[in-house]
């Protein structure tokens, strides 16, 4: 039974730990969690009307604090749905209205991305604030809110005379970003890899942008040695028509001259929104004071039954033949 009430916690506490892994809303997982909590269940049942002593009395309100926690885990399992991510460029706001939240996504500075210090910003219904930076998580309620880091890509571009010009992004969500999410993929060479687009309306060009990791140059030829790039394609806006020299590579701060544009790629993260099921909060920290109650109680009790017998007179033993010898004497 504390094997079967530790790992009912465990599975539930699992959830939060490592959030969005798709079994935890399988019918393997809610049968070994029923499992579970019917052996938590049935020796906390048995353990509260003294079957296993005042110390299993104890042990009693813990096991019934396994079973809250493990019925939570499972209700999420079974009720909670499945992860959704959503990836929204800067300035944008998503709002989650089971959770009673509205989540900015942050403009951002090359140098912020590159740090990948960009932080969400959830607001409640009653105004209170969180500040979620990229890998943190907040547990609220009966869901998990993550800010995932994720490749992204600061640009700027520039004419022939170094002069800033404005990046647009015609099929993205926000027109002025200058911040590629790259949501789209590409096969290269049997590969899946990240890419995006963007446009420089004032030089006539539509850029192509695919993202290259460590692992992802290592295998393509004539690529930089660097932890990741950016492999650019220059097009005319009007005819889709490939620019001579327009395709190449470029590394994190490398400023590259394609096709008449001059690029700057600054890469780094940039945080999406996760919301993934967990067990609800209130529950789990019942379940887990009671835990702490029975642990307690039953400790007390222990110590007390050994002071007791510390305490208790020593009853004097006699062997056989003593006895019997006593027992003759008093006969004759």
């Amino acid at each position: 039974a504390l094997v079967a009430g530790s790992a009912l916690v465990l599975s539930a506490f699992a959830q939060v730990l490592f959030p969005g892994w798709s079994g935890y809303h399988s019918w393997q997982y809610a049968t070994i969690s029923v499992i579970l909590a019917w052996v938590t269940g049935r020796y906390a049942f048995c353990a509260l009307f003294g079957r296993d002593g005042a110390v299993g009395r104890g042990l009693a309100w813990s096991a019934g604090g396994g079973l809250l926690i493990g019925l939570a885990g499972l209700a999420s399992g079974l009720l909670g749905p499945d992860t959704q991510s959503f990836v929204r460029p800067p300035g944008m706001v998503q709002t989650s209205p089971d959770l009673d939240l509205a989540v900015s996504f942050p403009n951002v500075d090359p140098d912020t991305m590159m740090l990948s210090d960009a932080a969400l910003t959830l607001r409640d219904h009653g105004g209170k604030l969180w500040k979620l930076r990229s890998g943190g998580q907040l547990w609220k309620g009966s869901a998990l809110i993550q800010a995932l880091p994720r490749p992204a890509v600061f640009i700027e571009a520039a004419n022939a005379k170094g002069e800033r010009v404005t990046v647009t992004q015609p099929d993205g969500a926000a027109f002025l970003s200058p911040v590629l999410l790259f949501p789209q993929t590409v096969v290269i060479g049997g590969e899946s890899l990240p890419s995006d687009a963007f446009a420089v309306p004032a030089l006539d060009r539509e850029v192509k942008a695919i993202l290259f990791s460590e692992s992802d140059l290592a295998r393509a030829p004539r690529a930089p040695h660097a932890s990741s790039a950016v492999l650019f394609a220059v097009e005319t806006m009007r005819t889709q028509v490939l620019v001579p020299g327009s395709i190449g590579f470029a590394t994190s701060g490398e400023r590259v001259r394609l096709g008449g544009v001059a690029l700057h790629a600054m890469i780094g993260t940039y945080p999406a929104l996760a919301l993934s099921s967990a067990p609800d909060q209130l529950t789990f920290f019942v379940g887990v004071t009671f835990v702490v109650i029975g642990i307690g109680a039953s400790t007390v009790i222990r110590h007390r039954e050994r002071n007791d017998r510390a305490s208790a007179p020593e009853v004097p033993e006699y062997s056989t033949q003593r006895m019997d010898a006593e027992d003759a004497s008093i006969g004759t």
